[in-house]
């Protein structure tokens, strides 16, 4: 199974709100399911020490595609196209960094 994940991040969970994506470890072994609820800070803690990642939302995934009616606001303003790439390459580049690290060997 090769899910593209990214790393889980603090402000990526609501306490008390169902998660939007699912949890994984870095080998991708699933943890919690998207729609689980972490209720305390507790939890949230234990899984940040860690190291969880999750999948990509569906916002996120349309986010990479950019739409129609995105696409004139991209090309006349150069922040909002600077943001746009920046928000992509990350993804990416997460992405590619969890892949590394799957591979690696620690003695």
């Amino acid at each position: 199974m090769d899910i593209e994940l990214i790393k889980v991040k603090p402000e990526d969970i609501e306490l008390g709100k169902p998660l939007p994506f699912s949890i994984y470890t870095q080998g991708q072994l699933l943890l919690l399911n998207e729609s689980a609820v972490v209720s305390s800070l507790k939890q949230l803690n234990i899984l940040l020490e860690r190291g969880v990642y999750r999948n990509l939302t569906e916002q996120e995934i349309q986010a990479l595609d950019v739409p129609k009616e995105n696409l004139a606001k991209l090309q006349s303003n150069p922040f909002a196209c600077i943001r746009y790439c920046v928000d992509k390459l990350q993804i990416q580049l997460q992405a590619i960094n969890l892949r590394q690290m799957g591979n690696a060997h620690f003695e």
